[in-house]
């Protein structure tokens, strides 16, 4: 399976990263968050069916980071094993 994780940054797509490990590309874009700046800055990574997670998903409702790593992870895997997901 592949994943693309883009980084956009003023409206303009800044990065385009692709990979064969869907935690991996979650992880890469958990440790762009926590650097990212929130009023310029956005990213998500995405498989063939669709968004698995943008950087909204590891921000509080006060903007600060949290790792959810693992519990978006534990999401895909359960649509991918339910075979929700479109391919």
């Amino acid at each position: 399976m592949k994943q693309v994780l883009i980084i956009v940054s003023s409206g303009i797509i800044g990065k385009v990263d692709f990979y064969n490990d869907a935690k991996r590309a979650v992880r890469a874009l958990s440790e762009y968050v926590k650097t990212m700046d929130l009023e310029k800055d956005d990213a998500a990574v995405y498989d063939f069916g669709g968004m698995i997670a943008n950087a909204k998903d590891f921000l509080s409702e006060s903007d600060q980071y949290v790792d959810k790593t693992y519990v978006i992870m534990e999401k895909l895997e359960k649509q991918t094993s339910g075979h929700h997901r479109k391919p």
